[in-house]
């Protein structure tokens, strides 16, 4: 990654941080109040609420009870848990269509011997768990069950929280285009390129292990907020390369949010001067000295 790219890439995370602050609070660390309420707090959640809706402890017995393991996991990545870090559309045609794909017990069978092999079938560590991911990418693409990135990178995030991330391709492919990794996730799922994002989280951590200490889900938030900056626009050069005046931009807020009040007040002040005037007109003083600006109240 070049330098000058990771530069431009924190100053507009900064810059997003402190201007979405409630108090207009610099980054400083990863306990940042708008990181933590925005990014870090609700995937904290999902991760908890997934994992013991798996109940993996259970899986050894559930082997034999044909189905037990299928629910347990369309629970975890079910709209209610995964929150946005799975893709729900059309009821079960999304992220994790391939759970509702298989219908008979002798594909159901296969599907839970695929996720326990992908869940149990090892350590967790990269050079173990990389070859179980790549299988269970094959088993789906094999079976027809829909493979995308979506899903099995959640999965591979409950299966060690530690060492994986969830990701959308779309978000994380505009971030590897902007610091020059000549490589899109779009399309087919491989470890290899997954693999790719792991080693930029490891050196992004360590770029910015001067805000202090994080785990994966913090990394992993940093790498959501700047590319979703990227999609959003707000990462180009032409602005990229001005420095950022953060109290300029907080008085540039103050005068537009002055503005909208002025215009606003002078309306209201219209109407009800419109309104005494029409009662008055028609012989109705008392009922004019009655009316009221009521939102001063």
């Amino acid at each position: 990654m070049k330098s000058e790219k990771f530069k431009i890439a924190e100053e507009v995370f900064l810059a997003h941080m402190r201007l979405n602050s409630s108090e207009n609070k610099p980054f400083e660390n990863f306990d940042h109040d708008f990181l933590r309420s925005d990014e870090i707090n609700y995937k904290i959640d999902v991760r908890n609420r997934a994992i013991e809706n798996l109940q993996l402890n259970n899986w050894k017995t559930w082997k034999s009870d044909i189905g037990q393991i299928l629910n347990a996991v369309r629970v975890a990545c079910s709209g209610q848990i995964s929150a946005n870090l799975l893709e729900h559309r059309f009821g079960t045609s999304g992220s994790c269509k391939a759970l509702y794909r298989v219908e008979t017990d002798e594909e159901i069978v296969e599907l839970e011997s695929a996720l326990f092999e992908f869940f149990l079938g090892g350590d967790t560590s990269r050079d173990v768990f990389g070859p179980r991911f790549d299988e269970f990418a094959d088993f789906l693409r094999s079976n027809k069950l829909g493979c995308n990135w979506a899903f099995v990178a959640y999965l591979s995030f409950l299966a060690d929280d530690r060492r994986y991330f969830p990701i959308l391709p779309s978000k994380f492919d505009a971030l590897l285009e902007f610091y020059e990794i000549p490589i899109k996730l779009s399309g087919y799922v491989s470890w290899q390129k997954y693999l790719v994002l792991l080693e930029l989280a490891d050196e992004l951590k360590e770029l910015l292990s001067k805000y202090g200490t994080t785990d994966i889900i913090g990394i992993q938030s940093y790498m959501w907020v700047v590319s979703g900056l990227i999609k959003d626009g707000w990462v180009e050069k032409e602005v990229l390369h001005k420095p950022i005046d953060f109290d300029e931009e907080l008085n540039r807020r103050k005068r537009s949010a002055y503005e909208s009040e002025r215009i606003g007040l002078n309306g209201e002040i219209f109407v009800l001067k419109s309104e005494q005037d029409r009662l008055r007109n028609s012989g109705h003083n008392d009922l004019a000295n009655k009316v009221q600006l009521v939102s001063n109240d």
